[in-house]
């Protein structure tokens, strides 16, 4: 979808909180997810309130060259010369529970060759339980998403993993329950606050559209209309969002009950929120707008759909039974169009942030293919 760059600024950021971790006062620690923290060093401690974060540059008088970089703070702390611990505590940073246990018998990258294992694991058992459940070409659409989206290249990214990792551990736990789960609401809710825990904000919709689209493919196999699926799919974005938002807040309130100090973390959050809502007002980005780089992650898009669905004619012997009218395309569409929406609600967070959430437009790939399946093939299935 968009040339590879992972944010080793993140990674860097990431590794900095899981070194400062102060294993005397472990809960205080996990809360403020604090980096540059050693007790020995650190006189002053600053929130992260100032836009999209206070650095060593603005807040340890310290002024590295060029722009910042949370590489060199990380390699400055570590030289004993930061004085400023700098408090991130309006994530949960569930991540943490893995990285840091990982870290102490592995370095980065062999936690990143770890990662990679994993992700070939997770993608061969999903394509072929897509496979076995549905046919050969819905598992042919859901491994072309995957590819498109740069979704191997993720593994080397300590921030995105994480996303990535439930989405497909939950996709697969999904289609192996897919006809035992008695309560799909409950299901989406507890991914939601999943999502939050583990998630550093990146790509958070992925985990709910493609159980959704697993879901929608369940639902028009047992026949239901149309129209009763999209209402499914908005119920199901709702309760996922009341889940995912609900467990934020939550943080904040934990975070200002039982943190000792002068803490305000409930008005930080909300400030932090209308930051990534709202433009910015950074210079470099004057004049670039989440429209320009919605046009930028659609850029590659028709190549990729066009190859994907040559490939699904050739598997289906070019027997083509196109149906225009075929009102089962309006529940992929709007599938499709769920990171359109994000981009434009979080819209500084779009434009900032552009080199890793282009990510989300999987599940534009995923819906247009789905509803070309539809048109095409009116939804007839392949032979095994």
């Amino acid at each position: 979808i968009s040339t590879v760059r992972n944010n080793n600024l993140t990674d860097a950021q990431i590794i900095n909180e899981m070194y400062s971790i102060d294993n005397k006062h472990p809960y205080e620690s996990y809360m403020k997810a604090r980096r540059n923290y050693k007790k020995s060093l650190t006189k002053f401690e600053v929130e992260d309130i100032n836009g999209e974060g206070v650095t060593i540059n603005n807040a340890d008088n310290i002024n590295i060259q060029g722009d910042y970089n949370t590489v060199e703070e990380l390699y400055l702390f570590l030289n004993n010369k930061v004085h400023y611990s700098i408090n991130s505590g309006r994530y949960w940073h569930g991540y943490i529970i893995f990285y840091r246990p990982l870290l102490i018998f592995f370095d980065i990258k062999q936690i990143r060759m770890i990662l990679l294992i994993i992700y070939i694991l997770l993608f061969s058992t999903l394509i072929y339980l897509i496979y076995k459940r549905f046919d050969i070409s819905k598992a042919i659409i859901y491994a072309s998403t995957l590819i498109c989206s740069n979704y191997f290249t993720a593994s080397y990214s300590l921030e995105s993993s994480p996303i990535f990792l439930i989405m497909m551990i939950s996709s697969i736990i999904f289609i192996l329950k897919i006809d035992k789960i008695k309560n799909i609401n409950l299901y989406i809710y507890i991914i939601g606050c999943l999502t939050c825990f583990f998630d550093y904000l990146t790509v958070p919709l992925i985990a709910l559209g493609m159980i959704i689209s697993l879901y929608v493919l369940k639902l028009f196999e047992e026949n239901k209309d149309w129209k009763y699926v999209i209402k499914i799919i908005i119920q199901l974005s709702i309760i996922w969002l009341i889940g995912y938002a609900s467990t934020w807040i939550t943080k904040w309130i934990l975070y200002d009950i039982t943190i000792n100090g002068k803490n305000n973390m409930i008005n930080t959050g909300f400030k932090q929120g209308i930051f990534r809502v709202n433009r910015t007002g950074n210079n470099y980005y004057k004049g670039i707008t989440v429209y320009h780089r919605i046009l930028g992650f659609l850029y590659n898009m028709p190549l990729y759909i066009l190859i994907t669905t040559f490939i699904i004619a050739i598997v289906n012997k070019f027997n083509y039974n196109i149906n225009y009218n075929n009102k089962k395309i309006y529940a992929y569409l709007l599938i499709s169009l769920m990171p359109i929406s994000w981009y434009i609600v979080l819209s500084n967070h779009t434009i900032i942030h552009y080199y890793f959430v282009h990510r989300h437009m999987l599940l534009f790939i995923l819906g247009v293919l789905l509803a070309l399946y539809e048109i095409l093939f009116n939804g007839n299935k392949c032979e095994k």
